[in-house]
């Protein structure tokens, strides 16, 4: 019982603090290979990012990977 009222109370704090938590800002720069280029990991990212209300702004460098 005590870990059901422990998920319920942690479900509706993660619902409060999505809701009424601030927006920000972040940057960031991708250090990486060809694993960072070839799936796109920037723009997962970014897009986790957008999906909590936050902007991401991002590059990366990836020697010796050509797109």
């Amino acid at each position: 019982m005590k870990i059901k009222l422990r998920l319920v109370g942690l479900f509706f704090l993660s619902c409060f603090s999505i809701l009424y938590g601030q927006n920000s800002t972040k940057r960031t720069l991708f250090l990486g290979n060809s694993y960072t280029a070839t799936n796109n990991l920037p723009l997962m990212i970014d897009n986790v990012a957008n999906s909590t209300g936050d902007d991401l702004i991002y590059d990366s460098y990836t020697p010796g990977v050509t797109r």
